[in-house]
């Protein structure tokens, strides 16, 4: 496989950490969610006072999965640009993970003609 350049690298980490602050921001937001509402009673708050502030942090959590399908997308459309300005070529597993796709991974075509498909025996289908 060829050496990635840098500026591809640098983009495939910013996704990627950013995907996964995402993810990280979610569930913090549900967290929040659940204990403003299981946490009512403990501070003896009436059911209505929690409501303004619950649907703030309703709000911000579907913005947060909205904003996870940006995130999403973005990705997608540098994959896709990637592929069409010959910055790298595609794969089954991203943009820079190798794949069963690779040749010095794959099966050869003589072995999988044969039944050998380099998989242990205990993990081959039996006929």
């Amino acid at each position: 496989m060829a050496a990635l350049h840098p500026v591809i690298i640098d983009t495939t980490h910013g996704l990627l950490t950013a995907e996964t602050s995402q993810d990280a921001a979610i569930a913090s937001a549900a967290a929040l969610i659940q204990t403003i509402v299981a946490d009512r009673a403990q501070v003896r708050l009436a059911f209505g006072d929690i409501q303004a502030p619950l649907n703030d942090a309703a709000k911000a959590l579907a913005l947060g999965v909205e904003a996870r399908a940006h995130y999403g997308r973005a990705h997608r459309r540098l994959h896709e640009l990637g592929i069409e300005k010959g910055l790298f070529q595609p794969t089954g597993h991203g943009d820079i993970f190798p794949t069963q796709d690779d040749s010095d991974q794959a099966p050869s075509k003589a072995a999988m003609e044969t039944g050998d498909s380099g998989l242990p025996a205990s993990l081959q289908a039996s006929a």
